[in-house]
């Protein structure tokens, strides 16, 4: 798998519309003022088509490698965020946390999406979903079918109304695999949502609809390249038109 950041700024650089996702970006790992430097260059030179995903992490193995601390994934994520608000929006940033200090940094060239670009928080745990009512400007959950996200949907809704926010404020996206053609079944013998003839994918992205998703980051990702290419040009040609 190619680094996220690098990747896309590669893609910035072949594209002019295209948003700039990343889903996601495991925070612990990285270092928050260099990491918003990253970010923000990358809203900068793409005249503002960055959406910064962001995740805790879940492999234990991960973080070994890393030297990151697992036990603290949480909190670091946490001010993590704070730390990458305050970098876009201070011209002197402060902030002193219990991981992360700053103070008296002038923090140039701000990015072109304000305050900052927007923050997807990934996961499907309820931990997730405090996190973006919180702090997220969308949820942005993983392979759920229709009925698991509109329950999560529902409870991101009465997590934000706690925190103060205007209902819809949060807004609900999905990561799911696309495979046209290919049915796949759950444990259970269901049919697996996005799967199987272009009917079938077709209804389900219109129950998806209903559940209310709005935005949908698609994976086609097949054994090879050229496979790939051909399933981003089906989805384009024969399901993209009837939704």
């Amino acid at each position: 798998m190619l680094e996220a950041l690098t990747t896309l700024t590669f893609v910035a650089g072949m594209t002019r519309t295209a948003r700039l996702g990343i889903s996601v970006l495991v925070l612990p790992f990285r270092n928050p003022v260099l990491n918003a430097k990253m970010i923000t260059t990358l809203d900068v030179l793409s005249g503002g088509r960055v959406i910064f995903g962001v995740g805790v992490g879940w492999m234990p193995e991960e973080f070994e490698a890393m030297g990151a601390s697992y036990a603290d994934r949480g909190s670091l994520t946490d001010e993590h965020i704070e730390m990458f608000k305050r970098l876009c929006t201070q011209d002197v940033a402060e902030f002193q946390g219990e991981h992360f200090r700053t103070s008296g940094m002038v923090f140039f060239p701000k990015p072109v999406q304000r305050p900052h670009p927007p923050i997807w928080v990934g996961g499907n745990t309820r931990t997730a979903l405090k996190r973006a009512a919180r702090v997220g400007d969308a949820w942005h959950g993983i392979n759920l079918t229709p009925g698991e996200l509109a329950a999560k949907r529902e409870s991101l809704r009465r997590l934000s109304k706690e925190h103060g926010r205007e209902d819809g404020s949060v807004q609900v996206s999905l990561r799911a695999n696309v495979r046209i053609g290919e049915t796949q079944h759950s444990d259970t013998g269901d049919r697996t949502p996005l799967t199987g003839t272009v009917d079938d994918i077709v209804d389900d992205l219109r129950r998806y609809e209903e559940a209310g998703l709005e935005y949908l980051v698609l994976s086609v990702a097949a054994r090879d390249t050229e496979s790939t290419i051909e399933g981003l040009h089906r989805f384009a040609d024969e399901i993209a038109p009837r939704v």
